[in-house]
């Protein structure tokens, strides 16, 4: 913001009105310009520089200053305005039948506003816009050539106010040069005092004071009248420009819009045109009225579809974690009838082979027992003999001292066979033992199936428990092998 005023103020008559006035007073003051003519006008014979004096050139340079921007941009102008002529060239050419419509107004503002800044800001491109706005506001060129009169008329008179500052300066010159005046009289009637017969002393300083006086009205009416001689030079040559502003805004919209006029036939055909403009309104009107409804049910075809696509995702994520909780549940349901047919199916398997073992243990110690009464029945049958052969025959003697002989070889061989016997109980100790630890390894066994199960329940890994299980099946199957061969041994 601050950038743009002090912008704007370099590019203003008064900053450059005030430099030229310190460039004139520069070159006064060092002597670089020795013009006696000249400078007793704004310097005093002791080198003070006189206040009407400079006032009047400052406002005359600010002047001319203004005046000179104004020729520039008049120039310029002009010399664009004179290219387009001499091109043959419209902005808006004529169509080739009919005439433009409101609409087609707007797209030459919407053309005229990509022009760039400087030329848009000049006469031509200004009055071109202030036209078309008024076909767009009003919606028809009916009165557009007396809208085009009015606005010529609008640009004389904004002319005609963009000089008021360069009157005022014109005028308020010469005022100053009177002031000088009166202000050197004053002085010059006041110097003489009320000594009147010293001429001599008082009479060159009552001329210096009077001819300073009538010199500022001398340069104030000289500044003023090269001030206006320029204004009118300038002031001309907008006139000029004006004209052709005016000649080249008809040839760029005369022709181009239809207008009608205040006869019959003019509102008939104004009524025609406003009930075609209306019913192509209409029209428009329908399309973007059907165009939103079209908008509208493609927006409602994609919010069902976004709206389906995630109630079958819902759907979809439901029945997987419905089908997960029942594999899960079939899984473990799966794993804990398995684990309860592998212990009652190891149970049975204990219990028969425990059966199998002590059956072939029974067996054996009958046998052993058989063995054992038949053996003592011999013993006592010999010893009756023995007893019957000794009472009634010291011959044979000889022979029962052979018999007992026999005798204490069977008695050895029955206490080897009871000494079998005791290695048999000896093995079947063993094999209650083992038969004992099978127990708790089947306890065990049972407890890491409950932890298998709390496993697959907590953690829902159904393939690890399965491993395990696998694992204590054959851990299961490696101990019966060894129960069998501990069997075949006892």
């Amino acid at each position: 913001m601050g950038a743009s005023k002090f912008s704007k103020f370099v590019n203003s008559p008064i900053f450059w009105g005030i430099g030229l006035t310190g460039i004139f007073y520069s070159l006064l003051l060092t002597r670089i310009v020795q013009i006696e003519a000249v400078s007793h006008y704004f310097v005093s014979a002791e080198g003070e520089i006189l206040s009407i004096p400079f006032v009047e050139i400052l406002m005359f340079f600010i002047g001319f200053c203004a005046l000179a921007f104004k020729l520039t941009e008049i120039r310029f102008q002009m010399s664009w305005i004179t290219k387009q002529e001499a091109s043959s060239e419209t902005f808006f050419p004529k169509p080739e039948t009919g005439f433009f419509s409101p609409e087609n107004a707007r797209e030459m503002t919407a053309k005229l506003n990509e022009i760039p800044e400087k030329v848009a800001n000049g006469y031509f491109i200004q009055r071109l816009k202030a036209s078309l706005d008024f076909i767009v506001r009003n919606g028809s060129a009916h009165g557009f050539s007396d809208e085009m009169k009015y606005l010529a008329d609008l640009d004389a008179a904004r002319m005609g106010q963009s000089y008021s500052f360069i009157r005022v300066i014109i005028w308020a010159i010469p005022i100053l040069g009177f002031l000088g005046t009166v202000m050197g009289i004053t002085l010059a009637i006041g110097g003489l005092g009320g000594n009147l017969s010293d001429t001599e002393t008082t009479l060159p300083k009552m001329i210096a004071d009077l001819s300073f006086a009538f010199d500022t009205t001398a340069l104030a009416l000289s500044f003023s009248i090269v001030l206006m001689f320029f204004q009118f030079f300038v002031e001309k040559l907008e006139n000029r420009l004006l004209n052709c502003v005016d000649e080249q805004t008809n040839r760029e919209l005369a022709g181009r819009f239809e207008e009608y006029s205040d006869s019959p036939e003019g509102i008939v055909r104004a009524v025609k045109a406003h009930g075609e403009e209306l019913s192509g309104l209409l029209e428009q009107q329908m399309r973007r009225q059907s165009a939103i409804w079209e908008e509208s049910f493609r927006n409602v075809e994609v919010e069902w579809t976004r709206r389906l696509e995630s109630v079958g995702t819902m759907m979809a994520d439901s029945l997987q974690a419905a089908f997960e909780r029942a594999a899960e549940k079939m899984a473990s349901q799966c794993c804990a009838s398995i684990g309860m047919q592998i212990s009652m199916e190891l149970e049975k398997l204990l219990k028969n082979t425990i059966t199998l073992q002590w059956m072939s243990h029974v067996a054996e110690l009958k046998d052993v027992q058989k063995t054992l009464s038949e053996q003592c029945e011999v013993l006592h049958e010999a010893m009756r003999q023995n007893v019957e052969y000794f009472a009634q025959n010291n011959s044979i003697l000889s022979q029962y001292s052979q018999k007992i002989v026999e005798l204490g070889a069977a008695v050895e061989l029955s206490v080897s066979k009871l000494e079998h016997v005791s290695s048999s109980t000896e093995k079947m100790a063993n094999a209650g033992l083992q038969m004992s630890e099978a127990g708790e390894k089947i306890v065990k066994m049972e407890n890491v199936l409950a932890q298998n199960l709390s496993t697959l329940q907590g953690a829902r890994d159904f393939e690890r428990t399965v491993a395990q299980l696998s694992s204590a099946v054959s851990i299961l199957a490696q101990w019966l092998e060894e129960v069998k061969a501990s069997r075949k041994q006892v």
